[in-house]
Formats: C-alpha cells, sequence, structure tokens
C-alpha cells in the first residue's frame, strides 16, 4: 500500500501518476502493507535501485558473477570436510557489489529465480574441480525462501546433477528458519525429494528466526548451523553459551550435525570442542576465496 503526495509544482495527471507509481513501487519493495509518501529523495532513490538491479540482471546474463568458497572443518581433526558456495560481484569496472546488497535485490525481484538456476549450475561446476582435484568434500548452496515456494528448482537442481553427471551426495542445501513460516508443506515435499536424491539439508542462521521445534520433528534435516551471533562473544557472553550449549543438547538428542558459523577465535573453538560441537566454520579457518585458492587450501590439510 503506498499514499502519494502530490508534488506542488507538477505539471500534469501522467507526471502525478508516474510519482504515485513510484511511491507504490519502492513500497512493494520494502514489504507488505507499507505507506510511503512520494519525496525527491524517495525517487532518487528508487531509480538506483532500479539501476542496480538492471545491473544485477546484466551480471547474470554475462556470467559476471562469481563463485568463492569457505571451508568447513572438522573441529576435531581440523579436517576440512565440506564448503559453502558464496556468490561474489564484481563490476567490469573492479568494484566490489556486496552479497548483503546484491542478494536481497534478487529476492525482492524476478532475478532470484535466473540468479538460483546460475547457483546450482556454478556449483555442479565447483563440483566437478574439487572431484579434479582429488577433493572428496560436500558443497554447500543457500536456497531462498521465493525459490522454495516454487518447485520448478527441484528440476533445476535434478536437471544440473544430470547434466554434470554428479550424485546428490555432492550437494548440501541451506534453507533459512524464516522459509519455515510459511512454506511447511512445499518445503517438506521439497526436503523429502531431496534427501531421496542424497543431497543433504542444512538449516541456516538456526536461533534467529522461527525456531520452532514442530519442524525439527517434521521435517528431514541433517545439520544445523548456529548463527554467528550467537558465536561472536562466546568467550565472555554467558547468555551466548548458554544458548549454544542447548541447541547441541538438542541436536544431539535428534541426531542432527551442528555447523557453528563465525568462529574467529582459539577460545571460541575451543569452547565448541568442549561441548561436542561437530564443526566448524569461519575466518580463522580462511575466509571465502576463489576456487583455484580453495583447491590449494583443501590439498594441504587433506
Amino acid at each position: 500500500m503506498a499514499r502519494q503526495t502530490s508534488p506542488r509544482h507538477c505539471p500534469s495527471t501522467e507526471s502525478l501518476l508516474q510519482c504515485a507509481d513510484i511511491a507504490l513501487q519502492a513500497a512493494k519493495y520494502q514489504g507488505r502493507n507499507v505507506v510511503l509518501t512520494y519525496s525527491e529523495e524517495l525517487h532518487k532513490q528508487h531509480h538506483a535501485i532500479s539501476e542496480l538491479e538492471s545491473q544485477l540482471r546484466s551480471a547474470i546474463e554475462n556470467n559476471e558473477l562469481k563463485l568463492f568458497l569457505q571451508p568447513i572443518v572438522d573441529l576435531e581433526t581440523g579436517k576440512i570436510v565440506k564448503c559453502e558456495a558464496l556468490a561474489r560481484w564484481i563490476t567490469p569496472e573492479g568494484k566490489f557489489i556486496s552479497p548483503e546488497v546484491f542478494i536481497p535485490l534478487a529476492e525482492k525481484s524476478e532475478l532470484i529465480f535466473p540468479f538460483g538456476e546460475w547457483l546450482i549450475n556454478e556449483a555442479c561446476d565447483a563440483i566437478e574441480a574439487l572431484k579434479a582435484s582429488n577433493l572428496d568434500i560436500r558443497l554447500a548452496i543457500n536456497i531462498s525462501g521465493r525459490q522454495v515456494s516454487d518447485l520448478a528448482l527441484l528440476n533445476q537442481i535434478k536437471n544440473a546433477l544430470e547434466d554434470h553427471q554428479l550424485p546428490g551426495s555432492n550437494l548440501s542445501i541451506e534453507l533459512t528458519e524464516s522459509v519455515f513460516v510459511e512454506s511447511l508443506d512445499t518445503v517438506s515435499v521439497l526436503l523429502n525429494e531431496l534427501r531421496a536424491m542424497g543431497i543433504t539439508v542444512s538449516i541456516d542462521d538456526f536461533g534467529t528466526g522461527f525456531s520452532s521445534l514442530v519442524y525439527l520433528k517434521k521435517l528431514p534435516i541433517d545439520e544445523l548451523k548456529i548463527d554467528r551471533s550467537f558465536v561472536s562473544e562466546l568467550e565472555k557472553n554467558t547468555d551466548d553459551q548458554a544458548i549454544v550449549q542447548a541447541i547441541l543438547g538438542l541436536a544431539s538428542n535428534l541426531n542432527i550435525k551442528i555447523i557453528a558459523e563465525g568462529i574467529e577465535t582459539q577460545q571460541q573453538q575451543q569452547f565448541l570442542q568442549n561441548h561436542r560441537c561437530a564443526y566448524g566454520q569461519g575466518y580463522l579457518y580462511q575466509r571465502p576465496v576463489a576456487i583455484p585458492e580453495f583447491i590449494t587450501l583443501a590439498q594441504k590439510l587433506k
């Protein structure tokens, strides 16, 4: 819902409607039940978003996005057991566009669908590169809630694996908890199909969203990823320590593995090891890097 305030010197009915449309589109971008008043500043913001969306569409079509990998390690052995694929966008002019900017932009437009298809195929290419280097490492990709609501995603994954002649056991799907709020039935169908293909399922950013025990009981879930916000102050925050221990205890009883995100210090790692957390991910081990650099690192730690 948008409310438009007429510019004082609006020259025509047509320009008035254009202003109203700008307020409407900006309101839709921000979510449901939003009321916005037209202003020149809003016009500038809308133009900037539209321009960036156009650039992102071009980047996807021209394969300008790149895939970086970040290791997930076994906290007991230090070996890389898995990696997460993360999209990076550097424009032809050399400007870095943060994924915190372009991923939400894609999700709020129709670009999330071609972006998702690009990600799945690039992930399969990355798995092939790992296999060619004798690295048996499962690769995880993040799936948007909007993709989950469209079961065409399942066919995209099946087709990509078949085209690359890869088993599903090489792939892991990560979903955020918010996906389950509105799409529990759809997600259930999707996850069971994925699991039947050998693909594992992880819940990303666990503890920050829906956090209902219902889906842990009803859905086929292999791993939970403890959000970095609970890990960043583990050394000194007793509340975070209690939350992490509770999640670890719950997961152990449900036979679900835990990955702790955002590990940056030896003290955080030690706390997680002491409480039998299986896997860790974070800058302590490696920042996201291009695929050749990741392969070099993984071969050293093999």
